[in-house]
């Protein structure tokens, strides 16, 4: 039996946008951990944002893009999503590696 990724200790990475070409929000996530690396990917002009929630209804913005970039966060939240908040052209994709 194959051992999961996550079991191995090795980084997970959840797609919480893949190519958008117009604006609105992704799914909902729980990450695994609080430990997380994000990579932003802009291809054009767009803004995105990673957004967080404790109930899954509620999001604020946490933090804003319009260009591609990576970082890192260790806040608590129990949901996070991306949102493409404006788009003009392009396609705009945000990873989660936890």
């Amino acid at each position: 039996m194959a051992m999961s990724n996550f079991l191995k200790g090795e980084p997970l990475v959840d797609t919480l946008i893949n190519a958008a070409v117009a604006t609105g929000a992704g799914p909902s996530f729980i990450p695994k951990t609080d430990n997380r690396a994000y990579q932003v990917i802009i291809e054009t002009t767009a803004t995105c944002a990673l957004q967080g929630s404790l109930d899954g209804t509620n999001w604020i913005t946490l933090r804003t893009s319009t260009a591609s970039e990576g970082y890192s966060t260790a806040e608590p939240w129990k949901f996070v999503r991306g949102n493409v908040t404006a788009w003009t052209s392009g396609t705009v994709t945000l990873l989660m590696g936890t």
